[in-house]
This record gives structure tokens, sequence and C-alpha cells, in this order.
């Protein structure tokens, strides 16, 4: 399956005149695993604080629809593993987007979301 390959919600811009999403920054796209770009998306909007408690909450219901989505696709397509590739991912997004933050508190908080995750998928396979 082709992916985006760095699916950032900063990578999606909406034309409204047109009504219309493009993607940018598309230079890693190709083969690979739509778990990954599901993951780094829903991961990408959280790693910015949000000081706007009503914005929170629009940011929180359009990921729960991406991933609603996107594992009623998995289950179309028969992936079984879908929901622990998509842990992983996040997992991963949420532990080396920590280096990139400037406030340590917050960064710790994403970091530790990340090691959580990868915790609970240990926790599955053993």
């Amino acid at each position: 399956m082709r992916i985006h390959g760095d699916f950032n919600t900063n990578n999606v811009v909406y034309d409204p005149r047109l009504d219309a999403v493009h993607f940018i920054d598309v230079h890693r796209s190709g083969p690979g695993d739509y778990a990954q770009d599901i993951g780094v998306f829903v991961v990408s909007s959280l790693r910015n604080p949000i000081p706007n408690p009503a914005l929170i909450v629009e940011v929180e219901h359009l990921n729960e629809q991406v991933l609603n989505f996107t594992g009623e696709f998995a289950r179309q397509q028969g992936d079984s593993a879908f929901a622990v590739r998509l842990e992983l991912s996040m997992a991963r997004s949420l532990i080396t987007s920590a280096r990139l933050l400037s406030d340590p508190e917050f960064a710790r908080d994403l970091y530790l979301q990340g090691v959580a995750r990868l915790e609970r998928v240990a926790a599955r396979v053993t």
C-alpha cells in the first residue's frame, strides 16, 4: 500500500475555495504500512500544547473519527494486527516527538505516553 511517509497534520492543507484537501511534503511517500501514517497523523495533532479547551475537544473528536475510520478499514481488509501496529506507530511518534519540544515537562509527558503504549503492546504479546 502506498503511504504518505510523513503524514503530519501540517502536511495536509485544505483549500476552502475548491473544497479540496491537498497533501504536501510527499517526498517520503511510497510503499508502507498505513498504520504508520495514521499513528503519525494522530500524534502530530497532540504534540503541540493547545491552550483552548474547545479546540482540544475538536482535535480529540477528529482523532476519534480518524481512528474509527481506519479501524473499520482494517477490519474490512481482514487486518487483525492493525491495532498493535497502530499502537507501536503512536508510541514511536510520541517518543520521537518529545525530542522536538522546548517545554521539558510536556516533552517528558509525551515520552512517557509513548513508553506506556510500548508497555501495553509488550503485555499483549507476552
